[in-house]
């Protein structure tokens, strides 16, 4: 398990670079999902997820834009 606070240095400032990420409503909320956004900072992430999540502190379209299909 990764710790919260640890540091993860820039893999690549690439803007070619793209996630895909599966069942994006349950990993993309916390440390993992900071830790990837700060280690690919030009990347395109693109969730996919059969349950969409709209709360208070955790937004599967916030997190991840609006829906190309559904």
């Amino acid at each position: 398990m990764l710790k919260d606070d640890k540091q993860f240095p820039v893999l690549t400032t690439k803007t070619n670079v793209i996630v895909l990420t599966d069942e994006a409503h349950r990993g993309q909320y916390k440390s993992m999902a900071k830790n990837m956004r700060d280690e690919l900072p030009n990347a395109a992430f693109l969730g996919f997820t059969g349950t969409t999540i709209d709360k208070k502190d955790k937004s599967t379209i916030r997190t991840f834009g609006s829906y190309i299909d559904s």
